[in-house]
């Protein structure tokens, strides 16, 4: 197959909690005023936001659809950890969406990002000419809950809440240029990347 168009996977359902609580982002900032509930609970939206994006790295549990203009060598999920791929769906040379068997391929849901790719002896069925994604696939990403992700996560997504609460303009180093986020902390995050450097 050719190396097909790979588009950005869209969010099918959404998580329905953060990994972190308003209390424990509070504990580790060391605030006890409620008055900024409202701000630190943004803060804690977009530190994950921040988190995820920058790793590839899924935290609480969400299900993912992912297209493709055709069938490509190999799918790559954008998002991981891969938990279970739900089916590809592809529109055949007609223009009907049929589903590939499951017999069809194989998944490495292990590796980083996480694969499908054709099983032994099996061509991609053709799709229709020109269709812009015209396969999909559905798959789930992320931890049931918060308890199963490593601590080190939890740790990086609450300094990011502690870390802009408490510093309000642009970090910067010796009067140098601003960086998004203190060396340390970035570090932290990039060694939960799943899709290399970013």
């Amino acid at each position: 197959a050719m190396d097909a168009r790979r588009h950005e996977a869209t969010v099918f359902q959404a998580p329905t909690s953060e990994p972190i609580t308003l209390e424990q982002a509070k504990l580790f900032a060391g605030v006890t005023s409620t008055t900024d509930d409202d701000l630190i609970g943004l803060m804690i939206t977009g530190a994950v936001q921040y988190f995820q994006r920058k790793t590839g790295h899924q935290t609480i549990e969400a299900t993912f659809e992912q297209a493709w203009d055709g069938f490509p060598c190999e799918f790559e999920c954008d998002w991981g950890p891969v938990g279970s791929v739900s089916w590809i769906k592809y529109y055949d040379t007609a223009g009907t969406q049929q589903t590939l068997a499951t017999t069809e391929y194989w998944t490495s849901l292990s590796a980083r990002p996480a694969r499908v790719i054709k099983a032994y002896g099996i061509v991609w069925p053709d799709v229709q000419y020109g269709r812009p994604e015209s396969v999909t696939m559905r798959y789930t990403a992320g931890y049931a809950l918060a308890d199963n992700m490593e601590q080190g996560m939890l740790v990086a997504i609450m300094e990011l809440v502690r870390h802009w609460y408490t510093e309000r303009g642009p970090e910067t180093h010796g009067g140098g240029i601003p960086k998004d986020v203190p060396y340390t902390l970035a570090a932290l995050i990039d060694s939960y990347n799943l899709r290399g450097y970013r």
